[in-house]
């Protein structure tokens, strides 16, 4: 029951979304990794970064 609670808490709180960065974005990037928040990454024909993003609200309000 704690866990399940704690689970819905933290659902409010995470962000999950995919992010496409061009290859001069990478700063962007690499903060992401160091955050350990890129859950998959893929590389579009065109160069382009795609990244399946999870992180806590407040973590990405300090990154931005």
């Amino acid at each position: 029951l704690l866990l399940k609670a704690i689970k819905v808490r933290l659902k409010n709180e995470i962000l999950s979304f995919t992010l496409t960065l061009l290859p001069q974005e990478g700063k962007i990037r690499h903060a992401l990794y160091q955050l350990d928040s890129i859950r998959h990454e893929q590389i579009s024909d065109e160069g382009e970064f795609i990244l399946n993003v999870q992180i806590d609200k407040s973590r990405m309000a300090q990154t931005l």
